[in-house]
């Protein structure tokens, strides 16, 4: 259990939160847990807040509440969800090998496959690499830290889910949010307002320590922190409307990322 003298927060183990991380970490127990790891720990109460994927936090709505806390987004290309294949251009129709870790992105890459006229059949898998998805299908979506290795695996990068995404709708697509079990509709003591900036003077070092960690360029860090957002506006409360909306409409069964793992 955490130190009871801090509030606990749960922060996804991605290397997009890693500006995040080294911010709070002064001031809250911040525990560091997949986002279904998360989700089960603020469920059972072993943490005070967690960021959770939105999709997660939607199908459980009546059990958390959606705190005006971090958020995980992107301005413009996210470069961390990425649609993937070994060669292969698109396809009318594609088998997309998928994992339990990609289900917001999921949804977000349907709405863009619908929005060009493509249909897809996810093949579920437990593996999270590129090149490991790869074997079972001619084409993978993959995120986080996996994607950001596709740009120096040999993949062939097809669509970047998050820009096609802000493209077609004209909303950022948000990935992560902040829940708890409790009332609070604010994370005491984090100020949301400056968040963004604060969290942006520790990018340089973040960009360091997963270069390091994960043997690639340090400028693709770079690169990539400049385009993930941390904050609360009401661009990202219009996606979050957007997402719930699509989640309670009826069930299409040609909606591939809504069928069971």
């Amino acid at each position: 259990m955490p130190d009871s003298g801090k509030i606990s927060l749960g922060i996804i183990d991605f290397s997009h939160s890693d500006p995040l991380s080294l911010l709070l970490s002064g001031n809250f127990n911040i525990v560091r847990r997949s986002p279904a790891e998360l989700l089960e720990m603020v469920l059972s109460g072993k943490l005070d807040f967690a960021m959770v994927s939105l999709v997660s936090y939607l199908e459980n709505r009546e059990k958390l509440e959606l705190v005006k806390g971090p958020t995980i987004h992107s301005v413009s290309s996210t470069m961390s969800t990425l649609l993937v294949s070994s060669g292969k251009a698109i396809e009318g129709q594609m088998d997309i090998a998928v994992t339990g870790h990609t289900r917001t992105t999921e949804f977000y890459m349907g709405k863009v496959l619908e929005g060009l006229g493509i249909s897809y059949r996810a093949v579920r898998r437990p593996e999270t690499a590129g090149i490991e998805l790869l074997r079972s299908s001619d084409y993978a979506l993959v995120i986080g830290d996996e994607a950001l290795e596709a740009y120096v695996d040999g993949s062939t990068v097809l669509l970047d889910i998050g820009r096609e995404f802000s493209s077609m709708f004209m909303l950022p697509p948000v990935y992560a949010v902040t829940v708890t079990t409790g009332k609070e509709d604010t994370v005491p003591g984090l100020d949301m307002g400056r968040l963004q900036e604060s969290a942006a003077k520790h990018s340089g070092m973040a960009a360091k320590e997963a270069s390091a960690r994960l043997s690639l360029p340090e400028k693709l860090f770079e690169n990539y922190y400049s385009r993930i957002g941390y904050s609360w506006d009401s661009s990202v409360m219009g996606t979050i409307e957007f997402v719930s909306d699509e989640l309670d409409r009826p069930c299409d069964p040609n909606d591939a990322w809504r069928r069971p793992a």
